[in-house]
């Protein structure tokens, strides 16, 4: 979601030098965006990473930074670390850190991500375009021959597949596992080819059940370093997932994707939906839910409320539109 911003930045200023301090496992990522041409690991919440990433962007010699995402710590590196101009939310506890201060109030979810991210252009006196860029990922062919050998050892073939990413990290309400497997023998039999099930290591048990034991479902969950992930999403005919991470990758990528929502406001397709990309999303209809009470509320789980007919249907849509 920062990728627009960053793109804006490189358009505006292309002699300057434009660096990006994340954490180190999206390193990959800011490999692959041509607008950045260095790489901070950020401070990873101890002393000694404190420390460290300080050292970096002091050594680097920036003459401004965009804090994105407010974070103390982030704020506390490069204020220590003697960046001239400091751009960052005028809404926060320590906002006296910044020097160019904007007021964005995220909460209401009114706007995309993307859009929030652009406002900080603002702060560094850059005009917010009116038209909103899409993030965009390139896909080296390291990156494609990485997915295809993947696939050969799965014993699928390279063209035609479809992935099916059950897993959220609990960042979201999210359908269930057995949703999602009756979803995924569906998508075999009713689109053709492959249904490949992704996800982080941690969720192997949850792939391997929703791919099931039917013939052309494979789980590679854990199986998929950065890179092989790129080149899987950007060789699928769909994408299907909650919201998530790996669905504004393959949004990125310009795989089609089919996106569940819950009606949470914070987690709103308004907010989160994929751009860049031919995109549908699912939620479930009759409910608007400032926060979640979980198991205390009537309708939990609402995700439920969706049916797998339904996504297949818009599947199956997708698929032809594309």
């Amino acid at each position: 979601m920062t990728l627009p911003l960053l793109a804006e930045l490189r358009a505006a200023w292309p002699e300057v030098r434009l660096g990006a301090m994340a954490r180190p496992a999206v390193a990959p990522l800011l490999e692959r965006c041509r607008a950045v041409e260095t790489f901070i690991a950020s401070s990873e919440k101890s002393w000694r990473g404190f420390r460290r990433a300080t050292a970096a962007v002091r050594a680097a010699g920036f003459d401004a930074a965009v804090v994105v995402h407010p974070d103390f710590v982030d704020t506390l590196v490069v204020w220590c670390a003697g960046v001239g101009v400091r751009v960052g939310n005028g809404y926060r506890a320590y906002s006296i850190l910044y020097n160019r201060r904007v007021l964005l109030h995220r909460s209401p979810s009114t706007r995309h991500e993307i859009e929030y991210n652009l406002k900080y252009l603002e702060g560094l006196g850059l005009t917010v375009p009116a038209e909103v860029p899409a993030p965009r990922l390139e896909v080296t062919g390291e990156d494609r021959a990485a997915a295809r050998a993947l696939l050969a050892r799965r014993g699928v073939g390279g063209e035609g597949y479809v992935v099916v990413h059950p897993g959220s990290g609990g960042s979201s309400l999210n359908w269930s596992p057995r949703h999602y497997r009756s979803l995924a023998a569906e998508l075999g039999k009713g689109l053709g080819g492959a249904v490949v099930v992704t996800g982080a290591a941690e969720e192997a048990e949850l792939a391997s059940y929703v791919a099931g034991e039917g013939a052309g479902r494979v789980a590679v969950a854990g199986d998929t370093p950065l890179g092989a992930l790129l080149g899987l999403l950007a060789g699928a005919r769909l994408f299907v997932s909650a919201n998530t991470g790996p669905m504004h990758v393959a949004a990125a990528v310009g795989t089609p994707t089919l996106s569940l929502f819950s009606p949470l406001r914070s987690g709103s397709p308004t907010r989160w939906g994929p751009r860049g990309n031919v995109a549908a999303v699912v939620v479930p209809s009759g409910y608007a839910c400032a926060r979640c009470p979980g198991e205390r509320c009537q309708h939990f789980n609402c995700m439920e409320a969706i049916t797998v007919e339904e996504v297949l249907a818009r599947a199956r849509r997708l698929v032809r539109t594309a």
